[in-house]
């Protein structure tokens, strides 16, 4: 059996700049009984993070075509070239490549992964597109019951189709590492994220805590017009005005990231969106930080009781969790202390559940 997973185009396998699903995917696949055949197809790049693993296919010369269409098409071709047997195409975040992949690769099974809202996706919005799917894919797997529970709105038929695959995070650190007295924002940096909310908190805050550090972490969106550009500088402005306390770090790889994380004291999640999982929540647990997050999307059911969880979050309620984790060395230590020891949602695991439902099809 070989097992052959479709990146987004915009999704990168790339060893120092992994965009999020290829993130996910490096913290489980390593761990899989069917590693060795076991394919990552996308958008070609320079480091890939498994050469052995990774098909890099180049962007279509016609520019017209569709880039996610075009991987689609790409994967398709190399599959039937080399006459597979047994298949299992899983397809990320991409519902609409679904119709296609089928009617090219007709003997295969079909996995398609949601990372995030289904019903604000291209063929998955509406009740007919998701009961098509469900038609034809042998499992639809979602990162959190949030997700799932947004697939399956006003859904009734093929129900048991669809699956809860919490994302995997790889934890390196063998005990509790050494805490520095900072602070840290991870993310990109958007309203979204609630960057803004963070800079804010701590502007409010930071006189008072000399010797604390608060950081900004980020990758700036890849947008030009006035209003984001107006959004990135007064971010900016705002952290250089409170000084040496203050850092904006930009573009870390993935390794440097989980490197600051290991020091951080605390983590703020400040999200005003509904996050579909909250991938840095979880890093931050597996790193042993505190972490002062908000109440939406999936988040809850990954931070559960072991942080601090903002109902309406806002600038002052985070420069007041901020302010009491700090103030309150035995809370803080509490809250480290539930983030290392609760820390579940591993790559091992996630791998061994999805190998699992591998098996189950292919019986």
């Amino acid at each position: 059996m070989t097992i052959h997973i479709l990146l987004p185009f915009k999704d990168k396998f790339d060893k120092n700049f992994s965009g999020s699903v290829s993130i996910t995917i490096k913290n489980t696949f390593h761990f899989s009984k069917f590693k060795d055949n076991l394919f990552v197809y996308g958008d070609k790049v320079e480091n890939p993070i498994s050469s052995k693993n990774f098909v890099g296919i180049k962007k279509s010369k016609n520019p017209f075509k569709s880039n996610n269409k075009h991987l689609a098409d790409q994967m398709c071709s190399i599959i039937k070239k080399n006459n597979c047997s047994r298949n299992i195409i899983e397809i990320h975040n991409r519902p609409y490549l679904v119709k296609n992949i089928i009617s090219k690769l007709k003997n295969s099974s079909i996995f398609l992964f949601f990372h995030n809202d289904p019903l604000s996706m291209k063929g998955s919005k509406t009740i007919r597109e998701r009961e098509n799917l469900l038609e034809v894919c042998d499992k639809i797997i979602c990162v959190s019951n949030y997700i799932k529970n947004l697939f399956l709105k006003d859904i009734k038929i093929n129900r048991d189709k669809v699956i809860v695959l919490h994302n995997g995070v790889n934890r390196k650190l063998k005990t509790f590492p050494k805490k520095h007295k900072e602070v840290l924002f991870v993310g990109k940096i958007n309203k979204d994220k609630g960057v803004d909310l963070f800079v804010e908190a701590i502007s409010k805050i930071y006189k008072k805590y000399k010797n604390w550090k608060f950081s900004v972490i980020g990758t700036p969106m890849k947008k030009n017009n006035n209003e984001y550009l107006a959004f990135f500088k007064n971010i900016r402005t705002k952290l250089n005005l409170i000084g040496d306390q203050a850092r904006l770090e930009i573009s870390l790889s993935h390794e440097d990231v989980q490197k600051r994380m290991k020091e951080a004291s605390i983590v703020v999640v400040p999200s005003t969106w509904s996050e579909p999982y909250g991938l840095v929540v979880s890093e931050s647990m597996s790193n042993g930080a505190a972490v002062i997050t908000s109440k939406v999307g999936g988040i809850p059911e990954i931070i559960k009781d072991n942080g601090i969880i903002l109902n309406n979050i806002n600038s002052i309620k985070i420069s007041k969790s901020i302010s009491d984790l700090i103030d309150k060395p035995s809370l803080l230590k509490f809250f480290q202390k539930k983030s290392w020891e609760n820390f579940n949602h591993t790559g091992k695991k996630a791998s061994i559940k999805l190998d699992k439902i591998r098996d189950e099809v292919l019986d």
